[in-house]
């Protein structure tokens, strides 16, 4: 529940800077625009994850560089 109101918090803060600087509409299509940033970056590390396992044994994917791991959130 803490991170859906710190969430929340934020995302409104963002709004609220959006909307004071850009106005109303502007600040609809900024936000559209992230929300499908957002939402294409976790297609892409969804299919990206799912890829190396069908490609990389698990000894090659121990080998990975702990940022890529943490990247593709791999254990």
């Amino acid at each position: 529940m803490a991170v859906y109101r710190a969430q929340n918090y934020y995302t409104e803060l963002l709004w609220k800077y959006l909307e004071t600087i850009h106005g109303y509409g502007k600040a609809v299509h900024i936000f559209n625009e992230l929300v499908a940033h957002f939402t294409s970056w976790q297609m892409l590390q969804y299919y990206l994850h799912s890829n190396l396992r069908n490609v990389l044994s698990p000894t090659e994917m121990n080998e990975l560089l702990p940022i890529m791991k943490s990247l593709l959130h791999i254990p």
